[in-house]
């Protein structure tokens, strides 16, 4: 049995979900759709972060952040699953129109937290295998330095391509020894059940 590590990039998981009008998704059935017969999970490495909190903040806001708080939390009780946060924060903005200031929130360390741990299991070779869900550019570098580094672990990505709404680096694509589109009936079938 080849051993898998998946990492996925909490954000652009959440925006191909919203794309197919599903709330949450279940981490735990990740592995159903993601590994293939002789492969078996070595880990789940989750990388996402709460949501900016602006010093106004609403209730809404708040409940929001508590949501994905409770949300991140109860992945970490799945069996081989680990969540990685970066932050959010309010980046200073200036609408062209009007001149009006006001915060755009931005994700920082998510990427570079996803890229490390890649390249850690890449030189590591604990793992045979190693399935990137993500389709962000910045990934680029990490997976071209497990490419080069001759261990043997080769790097698949599985990936969305849902219009316009969620895009994947073509760089990213080209990159990675395997690649695979997650289908909407593949997302849909790791929907989480809410009570």
């Amino acid at each position: 049995m080849e051993k898998v590590a998946i990492l996925i990039d909490g954000m652009y998981l959440q925006n191909a979900a919203n794309a197919y009008r599903i709330k949450k998704v279940s981490i735990a059935k990740i592995p159903s759709i993601l590994l293939k017969e002789g492969e078996e999970l070595f880990r789940i490495y989750y990388f996402d972060a709460l949501p900016y909190l602006p010093r106004n903040a609403t209730q809404k806001n708040k409940e929001n952040r508590k949501k994905k708080r409770d949300y991140l939390e109860a992945i970490r009780y799945i069996d081989r699953t680990f969540v990685e946060l970066g932050k959010v924060r309010g980046k200073d903005t200036k609408c062209p129109k009007c001149d009006n200031k006001f915060k755009v929130p931005v994700q920082k360390l998510v990427d570079v937290k996803m890229a490390v741990r890649l390249v850690a299991l890449g030189m590591v070779k604990t793992v045979n295998k190693i399935v990137l869900v993500s389709g962000d550019k910045d990934m680029c570098p990490a997976v071209e330095t497990v490419n080069e580094a001759g261990t043997g672990v080769d790097v698949r990505l599985s990936y969305f391509d849902i219009d316009d709404r969620v895009k994947t680096a073509k760089e990213l694509i080209k990159l990675c020894s395997e690649t695979i589109q997650i289908t909407k009936d593949q997302l849909l079938s790791c929907k989480l059940e809410e009570k």
